[in-house]
């Protein structure tokens, strides 16, 4: 049975029919808006996202994390979002950060059009001290 499910998830990721995101938490609170990676030496990379807070309060802290994938569903890789993060509402926060060798580099051979940034957000607590969960 769990060999069969195995096969059907491969064959579902390789026709492209797999395609939303997977996140446990929430797509609609904060979005990537915008993306970059360039290579420092032929160790190390740098990537800076930008995230835009889509809610009308300003968030104090967050459990979260952006991932990216390739135009057929593939998870690329993702990380933790800066926990101490504060995006006033309808702002938005840059964050840059270096990573070694066989963590982000595809995203240096892909197209921008074959590559979803995406946030999912598992927790905040917003400036007024309410915290949702999601």
């Amino acid at each position: 049975m769990r060999i069969l499910i195995g096969v059907a998830s491969l064959f579902l990721g390789a026709t492209g029919a797999y395609a939303a995101p997977s996140c446990q938490g929430s797509l609609d609170l904060l979005q990537v808006s915008d993306w970059s990676i360039s290579p420092i030496d032929e160790d190390t990379n740098s990537l800076s996202v930008t995230l835009s807070n889509s809610g009308d309060n300003a968030i104090r802290m967050i459990d979260g994390s952006v991932a990216f994938q390739d135009a057929l569903g593939g998870h690329i890789a993702s990380y933790s979002i800066d926990r101490d993060a504060q995006i006033e509402a309808h702002g938005s926060f840059e964050e840059t950060g270096r990573w070694g060798p066989y963590t982000f580099e595809r995203l240096l051979k892909l197209k921008a059009d074959e590559v979803e940034a995406y946030a999912c957000v598992r927790a905040v607590l917003f400036a007024d001290g309410s915290k949702e969960e999601f």
